[in-house]
């Protein structure tokens, strides 16, 4: 074989191993990467339903307080205040399957654009015949203007006694 046939078979084989190494480099790193998306929204390690997040840059609870008690039958009142989009506040009493209670829509009552306005929501909790040992979560959050992706989520479990 001649210099030139060489350097070219030894150029495609190189090509092939570098091109190998980047999928199966490029899957891993994606796998990663997920692992450690999946950490940091879930720093407690707990399963997500049961998780706490009570802060959010442009949403600040008021009430209800920790720990979060309630009867069954009874109302939840839930107040805040909110500097978001148009004032817009969504908030959602889910079951830990997913399955949505009751979903709720307000506009907070600011002053101006830029400024914080409060809301409030009133639940009412199911009966226990209704909420049969599930666990419940309530979320309060405002959706994007620009996609509709939930931000400033704020969340916590909702005890029944």
């Amino acid at each position: 074989m001649s210099p030139k046939t060489n350097i070219i078979i030894l150029s495609v084989f190189s090509l092939i191993v570098v091109l190998v190494f980047s999928y199966f480099y490029g899957n891993y790193t994606k796998q990663m990467d997920a692992a450690i998306i999946s950490i940091v929204k879930n720093k407690t390690g707990l399963p997500k339903q049961f998780e706490i997040n009570l802060e959010a840059e442009n949403i600040h609870l008021f009430s209800p307080q920790e720990p979060f008690n309630f009867t069954a039958g009874s109302q939840l009142v839930l107040t805040g205040e909110a500097r978001v989009f148009e004032g817009n506040v969504e908030a959602e009493l889910a079951y830990k399957s997913g399955e949505v209670i009751d979903k709720q829509f307000t506009t907070a009552q600011a002053e101006d654009t830029g400024l914080f306005g409060d809301f409030t929501f009133v639940f009412q909790i199911p009966n226990e015949s209704e909420i049969n040992n599930r666990k419940i979560r309530l979320t309060v959050f405002n959706s994007s203007p620009k996609d509709g992706t939930r931000e400033n989520q704020i969340y916590f479990p909702v005890n029944i006694k």
